[in-house]
């Protein structure tokens, strides 16, 4: 059995609980951060940080120990848990306090969690995803807006109803309806060879797009940051989304229409090829 880190110890996975008055069940109060566990390394360990204390900031959370400490512990973990490859996420929570949003008498707690994440089937992440548009709305101006928090409703409601329309993933607009991405990753655009993609802040989990933006310019390919609406998706002659969690995979349908060919575009290869080829180094 797997341990998780919990406070400053490890416990068997079954065995670690949080309180009840926890205010991070309670209301969703704590920030989050997931990392992809490559080869035994957390190459986006640094950027994750730097996302997750940013979020704890805004939300006035008061972090238990300094972040060298919590750098440590991360990689404890994955030690531990003897892992190659897989997920890590850490949470942040206001800790137990009062049945109210009060947080003064709350003590902080740090959870730490390895294990496998399989967001898709191994044929779909490498032939392409079918995606519908949801029609839950990722509003703006709150602290999810280029950070998460445990409060993930968006996500969750976009889920059901992907599943619920026979796809795993959707396109998740904002109230102006522009696209923001998808319930796990940003999502790009290939049109006459350059791609597009929404600004990285408008989705939760921007420490992998921010990465990926960094890595095009290494690769010599232009991509432009702007504004991106549902035409624009149907009108390109390649989709492909890009997570923590997922990777890069391409999008081969939308709302029933097909992209492109129906296929993995060659520009959609070639940056899946030197994303995975980039993390094994």
């Amino acid at each position: 059995m797997g341990k998780v880190y919990l406070d400053g110890r490890f416990v068997d996975k079954l065995d670690a609980k949080v309180s009840v008055f926890d205010h991070g069940l309670l209301f969703g109060d704590g920030a989050t951060v997931g990392l992809r566990i490559v080869a035994g390394k957390l190459p986006l360990l640094d950027a994750s940080l730097d996302q997750l204390f940013a979020t704890a900031t805004r939300l006035g959370l008061r972090v238990s120990g300094d972040r060298a400490a919590l750098a440590a512990a991360v990689l404890e973990t994955v030690a531990v848990d003897a892992r190659q490859v897989g997920y890590v996420r850490i949470l942040l929570t206001r800790g137990a306090g009062m049945l109210a949003h009060d947080p003064r008498k709350c003590e902080p707690s740090v959870i730490i969690i390895a294990d496998d994440v399989l967001p898709y089937p191994d044929d779909v992440t490498e032939h392409g995803l079918h995606l519908v548009t949801a029609k839950t709305v990722r509003r703006t101006g709150n602290l999810e807006d280029g950070g998460m928090t445990l409060s993930a409703l968006t996500a969750v409601l976009a889920k059901q109803e992907a599943l619920a329309r026979g796809c795993l993933d959707a396109v998740i607009l904002n109230a102006a309806g522009d696209v923001t991405g998808t319930i796990d990753a940003a999502v790009y655009l290939v049109t006459g060879g350059r791609v597009v993609t929404p600004d990285p802040a408008s989705n939760p989990d921007a420490v992998y797009p921010r990465w990926l933006l960094d890595r095009f310019a290494e690769w010599g390919r232009a991509v432009d940051v702007i504004r991106v609406t549902p035409d624009d998706l149907r009108a390109a002659d390649e989709l492909f989304l890009a997570g923590t969690v997922t990777g890069v995979v391409p999008i081969v349908a939308l709302d029933g229409q097909t992209v492109g060919d129906g296929t993995a575009g060659p520009v959609t290869r070639d940056i899946r090829r030197r994303a995975v080829q980039w993390h094994h180094e």
